[in-house]
């Protein structure tokens, strides 16, 4: 992976001291107002060379306890898609864990929007 797909992905679970970054409570205080119970992290990453990308998540309470994280890697599939399939992997395993609201951070735009409804991933846009 290229450096910018590993900072991603090293981001995601390096902790971070405490002092250059503010608690997450008030983080969601500022940001995102709402009673979430649980905040999920998505990053990915893609070789082209390889064809192949990989994707890593983890799930946070609002106190800061991790509960969950996965990583995976697949050959041939844009990063958007994998973005989703960790996205619903993460929201089937926190619902099978009995929460109902969770935040899910992502840094892709393009994943963003095809989440959101705004567009369809590329290459599956002839299915309009």
């Amino acid at each position: 992976m290229d450096n910018k797909s590993t900072k991603r992905l090293l981001d995601v679970y390096l902790p971070h001291p405490t002092a250059a970054c503010p608690s997450i409570e008030l983080l969601l205080k500022l940001v995102v107002p709402g009673p979430w119970q649980l905040i999920i992290k998505v990053a990915a990453g893609r070789e082209k060379r390889l064809n192949r990308t990989g994707l890593a998540y983890e799930a946070k309470s609002i106190q800061g306890v991790m509960l969950m994280q996965g990583i995976t890697s697949c050959t041939g599939k844009l990063i958007s898609i994998a973005i989703q399939e960790a996205m619903i992997e993460a929201a089937v395993k926190a619902r099978s864990l009995g929460f109902n609201q969770f935040l899910f951070l992502c840094g892709s735009k393009r994943a963003v929007n095809v989440t959101n409804g705004f567009c369809l991933p590329a290459g599956r846009r002839e299915f309009c």
